[in-house]
């Protein structure tokens, strides 16, 4: 059984092209998306006769979306949160920390999936997040539509996922070897945490 993904084909008079040593400019055309790639483009022209299969977007824009390059998607659930308040000066240990080690895998899950959707909904097609329950965030991730790569959060001397640094560990690999999410865009990155949770070894 066939599990590529269905190629979808989206017009539009204003597609924005360039970038590196060419200018950038809109164009009118055509293109064709396949699971999380771009796999061609057409020229548009009047006289082009559109197929069934292709979503004519008219004049709206199509263009790349934003990549957000540190992100944690699953502490967005912390938006709006009185952080001053919540900390006596150490907002990491006292805040953060104190959350996450309450957070199970489920918890990472559903938060992640809320985050990856507020992404989508503000322009940012691909991430780079760094936390604890990596295959979760991939999950979450994949499930959503976001492409990016996860670092599992490697902890060995503080921090909430100190004692689960063997499984991040696995889950790093188990992300980065997986060829469904390779298809959907979405990568591993190793994560050690900071100086003062990794040790040297």
């Amino acid at each position: 059984m066939d599990s590529s993904p269905t190629p979808l084909r989206i017009a539009s008079r204003r597609i924005l092209i360039g970038g590196g040593t060419e200018p950038f400019r809109t164009v009118p055309g055509i293109l064709t998306i396949e699971g999380a790639w771009i796999t061609g483009f057409e020229p548009l022209d009047d006289n082009t006769v559109f197929s069934e299969d292709t979503l004519d977007m008219g004049d709206k824009w199509i263009t790349p979306s934003f990549v957000n390059a540190h992100t944690h998607i699953a502490l967005g659930v912390m938006r709006g949160m009185d952080v001053e308040s919540a900390s006596a000066g150490n907002m990491v240990e006292e805040v953060f920390f104190r959350f996450e080690s309450k957070c199970t895998k489920d918890d990472v899950l559903a938060f992640a999936r809320v985050g990856a959707y507020a992404c989508l909904m503000n322009g940012v097609g691909h991430i780079w997040d760094h936390y604890y329950y990596g295959d979760a965030v991939a999950q979450a991730m994949k499930e959503v539509g976001l492409t990016g790569v996860v670092a599992p959060t490697l902890q060995d001397l503080a921090g909430p996922g100190k004692d689960m640094w063997v499984d991040s560990l696995s889950a790093t690999q188990s992300i980065f070897s997986d060829l469904n999410y390779a298809s959907a865009g979405i990568f591993a990155a190793l994560g050690p945490h900071a100086t003062d949770t990794v040790s040297a070894a």
